[in-house]
């Protein structure tokens, strides 16, 4: 039996209210990896003496030193999108596997099988590409037109063009790439989602004899080389701080090479730590909640230490953007003290309008605000995936408990309780660790009062924003029990 892409895009389209959410959640992982892509494959286009810097974000990408930086932070922005998708993938897996089964069994070859699922992941993802390419292309015309920002520059500071006060874009370009670059970049999200997604489904028995996963935490063991390697990395990037090493020398030279790497080799291992830990975090939540008692606890506690990775999943996505939200707030009163120190004397920085420099000494946490936006998006993919992969899984489980006349309230409570308690706690280490680098860095170097203007409400109003989100979306999971709790929907998944 040979199966036709035709008969196997048919095959593929089948299935229940789980099937499409899974299709629903690949379309906008590879929207979003679509726009990833695009920004990524824009950048080096911005390098070269003729072109301009015309908007504010212009002159970041121009910089060829500062720019190869946002584009591996464009990349590394792509790994949580990739980590989405493979939960997406997932989602609906257990009817899934059951149609697959079947096909087997009537005489369809591993190829065919695995045609099917390729073909899935094709399909869905390239209608998730076309408009996450238009609408980054929309963006691009639009924003310089939307965001706009005043400055007023000092007498003695007057630019080539003599204008003392104005209005610059915020993101707008130029020189724009070739289409077919852009092209390019958006189709090699649905080419990377065909060959991944059967690597990722071969882990069902119809695929493969992999044993399913056990639901212990992730090896401590592993977490504690990701810590060492972060420390280790950390104490490399003081030691180039703080060393008094001229910048001609080659030591110097050596140390201007290796000082950006480090620095990203730290942020990385630190976020892999936490990563590695919420798992573990959750177990031992869970354990700690069994021995308080309660239904609600005794519940949370329990699926906790049974599938701690499930427990943990909201919690890993909300990781980067609670470290990038941690880093861009302090940072940005740091960088307007430490202007406002140099500009004692007056100016237009009194009267909120910052001057070009201020513009420009901002751009980090410019981007740094864009990349929070960009993984709140991510995290609420994440949890949104967390939700519906706890309903979908545990529907049977939660039926039989509300047939033994457990409350809908305590259930909906319980599972509020388990996706936001290690949520609490990896999203408040990972702000603290955020924060902690440009709070250290200007404490060490005897600094402190530069951290006078920093909005540290906001700071608090984000961590408060983002448990909010996880609770909204566990509530909102939880609405989803009489349907999911239903002797269809559960006769549907068994």
């Amino acid at each position: 039996m040979s199966l036709a892409w035709s008969e196997a895009a048919r095959l593929g389209a089948k299935g229940g209210p789980a099937d499409r959410l899974r299709r629903g959640l690949m379309l906008v992982c590879s929207a979003l990896g679509a726009v990833l892509a695009a920004a990524a494959a824009t950048v080096p286009s911005q390098w070269g003496e003729g072109v301009g810097n015309s908007s504010v974000l212009g002159l970041l990408l121009v910089d060829r030193d500062v720019s190869v930086g946002v584009l591996v932070a464009l990349l590394v922005m792509a790994l949580p999108v990739a980590h989405l998708a493979v939960q997406a993938v997932q989602v609906g897996a257990p009817a899934r596997d059951r149609r697959l089964m079947a096909l087997r069994a009537a005489g369809a070859t591993l190829a065919d099988v695995r045609r099917v699922v390729r073909t899935e992941a094709l399909v869905w993802c390239s209608l998730g590409a076309a408009p996450g390419l238009v609408t980054y292309v929309a963006a691009l015309r639009v924003a310089p037109h939307v965001l706009q920002v005043q400055y007023a520059d000092r007498e003695d500071e007057v630019r080539g063009s003599g204008e003392l006060a104005g209005t610059v874009p915020v993101l707008g370009l130029d020189v724009w790439p070739h289409p077919l670059v852009l092209v390019a970049a958006a189709a090699a999200i649905p080419c990377l989602a065909s060959l991944l997604v059967p690597r990722v489904v071969r882990r069902a028995p119809v695929l493969a004899s992999a044993p399913p996963p056990d639901g212990r935490p992730m090896s401590p063991r592993l977490a504690a080389i990701y810590l060492g390697s972060a420390v280790v990395a950390g104490a490399c990037v003081l030691a180039m701080i703080f060393v008094p090493v001229a910048g001609d020398s080659w030591q110097g030279e050596v140390m201007g090479w290796l000082f950006v790497p480090f620095v990203l080799a730290t942020f990385v291992l630190g976020l892999c730590t936490l990563v590695v830990l919420a798992s573990g975090t959750a177990a031992r939540v869970g354990r700690v909640l069994v021995r308080r008692g309660g239904a609600v606890g005794l519940l949370a506690g329990r699926r906790m230490q049974a599938q701690p990775g499930l427990a943990s999943r909201s919690a890993v996505s909300l990781v980067l953007v609670g470290f990038v939200a941690g880093l861009a707030v302090p940072l940005q009163g740091v960088i307007e003290s430490e202007y406002m120190a140099q500009r004692t004397d007056g100016g237009s920085i009194v009267y909120s309008v910052p001057t070009l420099d201020l513009l420009y000494y901002s751009l980090p946490v410019v981007a740094a605000q864009v990349l929070a936006v960009v993984a709140g998006g991510l995290a609420a993919i994440g949890l949104l995936v967390a939700v519906a992969e706890q309903v979908s899984l545990r529907g049977a489980d939660l039926a039989r408990q509300v047939a033994l006349g457990v409350p809908r309230r305590v259930i909906r409570t319980a599972l509020v309780v388990e996706t936001a308690t290690p949520a609490a706690v990896v999203t408040t280490v990972a702000l603290l660790l955020g924060a902690a680098v440009p709070v250290l860095s200007v404490t060490l170097t005897g600094n402190a009062s530069l951290l006078g203007r920093v909005e540290w409400a906001r700071l608090a109003g984000i961590w408060v924003a983002l448990l909010a989100a996880v609770g909204l979306a566990a509530w909102v999971g939880g609405r989803a029990l009489p349907s999911a709790t239903g002797a269809r929907r559960i006769r549907d998944r068994e």
